[in-house]
């Protein structure tokens, strides 16, 4: 969490070294770094975040979830349990679809934007391994009328297994976003060190202070 050392990671299906000419694309592929995907609620922190960072709302602050169904921009959008209201620290207990969309809308597609970004979102984290994608966050210009609702809940979004790792990281690590990497250290036949590798600051998208309430929060 705090150097950006990758300690294992696994893909599978996988293939044996010595079996690369025959083993197929697919095989080959390093799915945490190499497939995407719409994370789904798992998002929701780095929306709620943002807000709590910016001072646009506090964990106590009580938001209308419409009895789990809400009208907007001519589009429904459903929680999976019905709830009257609740606060910010219950839309992310409960994982309230509609409270994070409304966090969201407080927040502003702009500034939603630039933090998602700031999380790594959209955008390669440099790993030392060939294959690496940038996901998929449009710029805010080509956003839809109700994309800012669905993009707080995961969807309209697409991330790498490591992105939203490296999310989480960072509420972990005082809003450090880190550089991830695999190797430690390259050391010739005499004891000559090659390459060290050495922890990397990518970005601070949140402040410590917020960072100690999403812990709480996510706890």
């Amino acid at each position: 969490v705090r150097t950006g050392e990758v300690l294992a990671m696994a893909s599978r299906p996988a293939y044996a070294p010595s079996e690369y000419a025959t083993a197929t694309g697919e095989m080959k592929l390093n799915r945490p770094i190499g497939r995407i995907y719409e994370p789904g609620s798992t998002f929701k922190p780095a929306v709620v975040a943002a807000a709590l960072n910016e001072g646009v709302v506090t964990p106590a602050m009580v938001f209308n979830c419409e009895n789990g169904r809400w009208w907007y921009m001519g589009k429904v959008l459903r929680d999976y349990h019905p709830y009257p209201q609740l606060s910010v620290a219950d839309i992310i207990r409960k994982s309230s679809n509609i409270g994070a969309a409304k966090i969201a809308l407080l927040l502003g597609e702009q500034r939603v934007d630039r933090y998602l970004r700031e999380f790594g979102i959209g955008r390669r984290l440099g790993i030392d391994l060939p294959g690496e994608e940038s996901g998929i966050l449009r710029p805010v210009q080509r956003w839809s009328k109700v994309d800012i609702t669905r993009i707080a809940m995961g969807q309209s979004v697409s991330v790498t297994a490591l992105q939203m790792l490296g999310v989480i990281a960072a509420i972990a690590n005082d809003g450090f976003l880190m550089k991830p990497y695999v190797i430690k250290r390259v050391v010739a036949k005499d004891g000559t060190v090659l390459h060290q590798g050495a922890p990397v600051v990518i970005a601070r998208p949140i402040n410590g202070e917020t960072a100690a309430i999403m812990r709480r929060l996510l706890t």
